[in-house]
């Protein structure tokens, strides 16, 4: 795992080398409860069996994540009503009664992720006088225009670390003149992956046409229609091969509608959202997901612990996640006949797929360990 350390973060790393620290509050403030627990709850679970008090702050705990936090010992704190839209006045008013609850639950450190949130989150946890503030910035949004770099920017000069999830994101800022120089801040890869849940899975046999897999929101800007659109051309020249395509339903503008998906029925299987991504994988020779912009894409993270070649674009955080011809291949962004041309490469020369379904599995291994991240987070907590 890659990390970027700068002077004033690795002196903090060094003063926890051989000492035990005391126990220590930590609040993380995220867009949705299934988002921290799905993100960060081995990081939660690694805290709190460590003793450490946690709080965990989002909009609404569904019933299968608020379980799944009270079994870790974690205290459920509401946010305050979302202010609707941007407007001055209820975003004040948001931030100042988030600011209240934090000062209230005194934590020495809050931790705050999501894109429309990560801003007012840390601006509360200042007027919270948390001790401790880290800006997780998961990915920026793509065709970053100036709003967004500098809302960006002032986040990150009101933290006091920030963790990114993939390489390129840091230079664009900092190209930017949005990073401010002072700042420290580490590389993680996403929240990793575990390799013991997400163990190498066999390949199917190569015999009976190939299956192409994408796990994905039905989401314009992840590429879905690109992969349907691709699947179609695929398809009409080998009909032998399969393409499947699960997840759950988008929301927002760039949403896909059912009938939209449906339209590709006759080259692609909707299976819709899965509780356990594992047994897809085991069935699948190839994992493809052509995002359009990412932070660090979990479920290519999954498909490579499972031993599986990767089909993604040439994006950040993508483009991490693959060596050219050693365990996959790249292709440009929101190009479906670039995509089918990768696709078709695999049904040319299916010999070849062992060998990239090792070297994925190699590369999990080395780069993407959960258990790597989780140090690297604990470092950057201060516990």
């Amino acid at each position: 795992m890659e990390t970027h350390l700068t002077s004033r973060f690795a002196p903090l790393l060094a003063a926890r080398t051989g000492q035990q620290q005391a126990l220590r509050r930590i609040a993380i403030i995220g867009p949705s409860s299934e988002q921290i627990v799905m993100l960060r709850g081995s990081l939660i679970g690694r805290l709190t069996s460590d003793r450490h008090a946690v709080a965990c702050y989002a909009t609404a705990f569904d019933e299968r994540d608020a379980k799944r936090l009270d079994a870790l010992g974690v205290e459920r704190r509401a946010l305050p009503k979302a202010p609707p839209g941007l407007t001055l006045f209820p975003q004040r008013r948001f931030i100042t009664d988030l600011a209240h609850d934090i000062a209230s639950w005194r934590p020495h450190t809050v931790i705050a992720f999501g894109a429309a949130l990560t801003l007012a989150a840390v601006k509360a946890a200042r007027k919270g006088k948390a001790e401790r503030i880290v800006a997780m910035i998961n990915d920026l949004p793509g065709g970053t225009n100036t709003v967004d770099l500098r809302a960006i920017s002032r986040t990150l000069e009101l933290a006091d670390v920030a963790v990114f999830h993939n390489t390129d994101d840091p230079k664009t800022l900092h190209r930017a003149k949005a990073l401010p120089a002072d700042l420290p801040f580490v590389i993680v890869p996403g929240a990793g992956v575990d390799l013991e849940a997400h163990a190498l899975q066999p390949l199917p046999p190569l015999t009976a046409g190939l299956v192409f897999l994408m796990i994905a929101r039905l989401d314009q800007t992840k590429g879905v229609l690109d992969f349907c659109e691709a699947a179609r051309i695929c398809k009409s020249r080998a009909p032998s091969a399969t393409f499947q395509l699960a997840g759950p339903a988008g929301s927002g503008k760039t949403a896909l509608t059912a009938s939209v998906i449906e339209s590709y029925r006759d080259c692609v299987n909707y299976v819709g959202p899965l509780e356990d991504v594992r047994p897809a994988l085991c069935a699948c020779h190839v994992y493809v997901y052509p995002s359009h912009a990412e932070g660090m894409p979990r479920s290519v993270l999954e498909a490579m612990a499972a031993g599986r070649p990767i089909i993604t674009t040439n994006v950040a955080g993508c483009r991490e996640t693959v060596d050219e011809r050693i365990n996959g291949c790249l292709v440009p962004p929101a190009d479906p006949h670039a995509l089918a041309v990768a696709m078709e490469s695999f049904l040319k020369r299916p010999d070849l797929i062992p060998s990239l379904a090792r070297a994925s599995r190699a590369k999990a291994e080395r780069r993407f360990d959960e258990k790597a991240v989780i140090e690297t987070l604990i470092g950057v907590l201060g516990v």
